[in-house]
Order: C-alpha cells, then structure tokens, then sequence
C-alpha cells in the first residue's frame, strides 16, 4: 500500500522521459550494501535495473550475458528483484528471459507478492497469462491476504481478471465486493457471471446425486444395481443371466 503513491510518481517521472529519477523514486537502485557487492556489479545491476524498467530487451540481454549468475537474485531496496520488476512493468520478453536464466518464479518482494501478483495488479494480461503458462501459483497470498484475482478486480482490470478465472483462479467474494465498489462493472460482472456459473453447477451436481440416489420402483428388475449414472437404465437380473447362459 505504501509503495502506490511512489508508483504514480515514477509514471509520471517515466512520461517525462526522466528515467533515472523515476528509478530512484521507486527504490529500483540495488542494494549493493547489503549485497556486498564492489563498484563495477554495482554498476552493472544498476544498469540492468534501468533497462528493465524501460523494458530495452536487446539491452538486457546483452547485459545479462555480461554479468555473473548471481545478478539474477539481485534485490532493490524494497525486496524487487529483476524478474519481479519486469513482470510489474508488464515486459513478457524480459520475464521469459529471466525465467530461462534460472530465476524463481516464486520469488517474492518485500510484501510477499510474486511475479504474478505484481504484473495482475498492474493489469498485464499478457504477461499473467505467460506466468500461468510457466506455472506460476494463482491462490498464493501476500502479507495483506491479497491474491492476484483481488488485486486485479481491485484495480478493474477485466481481461485480467477474465484470464485468471479462465486459468483456474477460484472465485472471490471479496473481488466482486472490491470491484463493485470501485464501480467497475465490466469486471463485476465478470466475477458475477462465474459466480452464478458455479451455483448452477452446484445445483445440477444436486440433482444428478438425487437422480442417483432414487429408488427403484421395480426391485426385481434393479437387483444388483450399485451406482447408476445418470440416464443409463439399469440391467435386469434376468438379462444378466441369460447372457451368461449362452
């Protein structure tokens, strides 16, 4: 919560071209300190950082190549390592080079979101759903209890939300009340109409267990009978017999 009015900050900063001070604002320099890290792979990191955040692919790569193993663990002073920076700036190409260099795609910031959580709260449809594809968890939660779903339907991101729900995210009540009082409808109703399609599947199990579990009202002929699916009529006992006659 705290982090959001230094984003809209760095957005503005980043609309004006002014990079390096929105990279400050956000916290984006490493922390070289903590890392221990000398002058020159503090450089390096730094520079990578910049690169994400502008999303330049070539130029990450490239320093990617240049840089030891170890950068891809890297950490900002809010926890931020570089997959979860590029999947919050929304830039696929850079989280799918990252994830193939070995980075965790559970890893997790300061305030336990993960790569995932960051770029659905962002509203990054594409990169949500190539993160899903890699088999990033959807139910994990971060310190406030929040999931990717919630987050999503907070903000009113509706391709979103509908991506996560189509890749398995269980519904929400408290995303619907989120985006309902948001007065985002179009995601609202998304969430709506995966809630009444679950209450029809719950009363249709219903029906099936009762249709199941009715009696028979000719015992003579359902003899034997154990489970009976739906629409299958049951075989007589004297049918049985006669097959096994022959």
């Amino acid at each position: 919560r705290a982090l959001e009015p230094r984003l809209r900050r760095a957005a503005a900063l980043r609309s004006l071209g002014r990079l390096q001070q929105a990279v400050e604002v956000l916290g984006m320099e490493p922390d070289c300190q903590e890392a221990r890290l000398g002058v020159e792979e503090c450089r390096q990191e730094k520079e990578l950082f910049e690169n994400v955040m502008s999303g330049d692919v070539e130029k990450v790569r490239t320093l990617l190549q240049q840089a030891k193993g170890t950068v891809i663990t890297a950490r900002n002073q809010e926890g931020v390592t570089l997959l979860l920076a590029a999947a919050r700036e929304g830039h696929t190409a850079i989280v799918e080079e990252l994830l193939v260099l070995g980075a965790d795609i559970e890893d997790t910031d300061k305030n336990s979101r993960t790569s995932l959580i960051l770029a659905a709260w962002k509203g990054h449809t594409n990169t949500v759903k190539f993160l899903l594809s890699k088999g990033a968890r959807v139910e994990t939660k971060d310190n406030d209890d929040d999931t990717a779903l919630l987050l999503a339907a907070q903000e009113g991101h509706v391709s979103t939300v509908r991506e996560l729900l189509l890749q398995g995210a269980p519904f929400e009540e408290t995303a619907l009340v989120a985006a309902t009082q948001g007065g985002h409808w179009g995601t609202a109703r998304e969430l709506q109409q995966r809630k009444d399609g679950l209450a029809k599947e719950f009363v249709l199990r219903s029906e099936v267990g009762r249709e199941v579990a009715k009696p028979c009202s000719f015992p003579i002929l359902c003899a034997g009978r154990s489970k009976v699916s739906r629409g299958t009529p049951p075989v007589p006992v004297w049918w049985r017999r006669w097959r096994l006659d022959l």
